[in-house]
């Protein structure tokens, strides 16, 4: 632990004094369509991204009213919202995924852990879905997906159905995703640090999703670019890596009265929970159960300032 903890800190030191930041690389396609990819991303999520997901569905759980419909845009699998499932039994979740290989083994887990009544998964393009979708949604997500977008104008279209779906059902809205890191070897050396138990293939495919992420300000710029409202907005502290936008435009009961405990997680993954939304000062999860927070009125992100016209700003590491 305390040798983790020292590469951390040294690699959270050599971001913050990088002179210049890592020019992105696309991913080199939308959706995981090999059978490595596919396996090694879904085992990943058994284990290795439970703190990742716990945090998400702490974030989720506080923005979801009781019995919410929630879409999961770039679903892949269906993992988080397995997990999600199993701390929210109320949701009806929707995930949308363009892998038809993804959505074969996730509707495969889900038949077998008696999830599929509750959880959907269904095939489909992240850029344009809102017209064909039926029904009232309470709160749109994306969870590590927004990265795979190839282009800009991609990711800007995918925005504007997500805005064409938040001002048609009043849904809430909670986007998570990496931020391109400053240095290459930061993306070599993050998925060995944070995931060490996962496969050699899931390890190459997260240094392919580091290099492929939005930058904080490049995605700020996109959203109001896009989005004619106020998203609050984080990027996470110590190792700003991760990155969290959000908006809530409908009340949502307290989380407390509905969540699950994850009751039957490892120690060590129990440990690693309560650590990751430590990494955010700010987010719905602190309203949530389950996660050592301070005041409510601390919940407030810094907000989505810049205006649509102005350029992405060159990144600074916190």
């Amino acid at each position: 632990m305390a040798l983790a903890l020292l590469r951390t800190l040294r690699l959270a030191a050599r971001e913050a004094f990088a002179p210049h930041a890592l020019a992105r690389t696309p991913e080199p396609s939308q959706a995981m369509a090999t059978h490595d990819e596919v396996s090694s991303f879904h085992e990943a999520g058994e284990h290795s991204l439970i703190p990742v997901y716990h945090f998400n569905a702490l974030a989720v759980a506080a923005l979801a009213p009781r019995g919410a419909r929630v879409l999961d845009l770039g679903c892949g699998s269906g993992q988080f919202l397995s997990y999600l499932a199993r701390r929210r039994p109320d949701l009806e979740l929707i995930g949308l995924e363009l892998s038809t290989e993804m959505i074969r083994v996730g509707q495969e887990n889900l038949a077998r852990n008696r999830l599929s009544e509750r959880v959907r998964l269904e095939h489909g393009d992240m850029r344009r879905f809102a017209r064909s979708l039926r029904g009232p949604v309470d709160v749109v997500t994306s969870i590590f997906s927004l990265h795979h977008l190839r282009t800009r104008a991609d990711l800007l279209a995918c925005l504007a159905d997500i805005e064409e779906l938040l001002r048609r059902c009043a849904s809430n809205l909670w986007l998570f995703d990496f931020v391109r890191p400053r240095q290459l070897k930061t993306a070599h050396e993050v998925p060995l640090l944070f995931t060490p138990t996962a496969s050699v293939a899931f390890h190459h495919a997260s240094r392919d999703s580091l290099c492929a992420a939005w930058g904080y300000e490049e995605m700020k710029c996109a959203l109001a670019a896009s989005m004619p409202r106020r998203l609050e907005a984080e990027r996470s502290r110590i190792l700003p890596l991760y990155q969290a936008h959000w908006h809530q435009q409908r009340n949502a009961v307290p989380a407390e009265s509905l969540w699950h405990p994850a009751d039957d997680l490892p120690a060590q993954t129990r440990r690693e929970v309560a650590i990751f939304p430590r990494l955010f000062r700010a987010g719905p999860h602190r309203s949530a159960t389950g996660t050592p927070h301070g005041p409510r009125r601390g919940s407030r992100g810094e907000g989505h300032a810049a205006p649509p016209e102005v350029a992405p700003t060159r990144e600074r590491a916190l």
